[in-house]
């Protein structure tokens, strides 16, 4: 409801939609019906991105 008011006039003009996006990975159907779990393990390098140190380091340096 917060987006939904502070984009209002976005919405009107048919700039941009708002969508509820349910939180499923996926759906099996047939025997063993269900949900799969899949993880997802991102290469090294963006792994260790860490975004409150990236802050923390903005707040050092008075980008933030």
């Amino acid at each position: 409801m917060n987006l939904s008011n502070e984009l209002k006039e976005l919405i009107e003009e048919g700039k941009i939609f708002i969508s509820i996006v349910p939180d499923i990975e996926s759906i099996n159907y047939g025997r063993g019906v269900g949900y799969d779990i899949i993880e997802h393990v991102p290469p090294q390098e963006i792994g260790e991105i860490s975004a409150t140190s990236i802050r923390e380091q903005m707040r050092k340096d008075g980008k933030l």
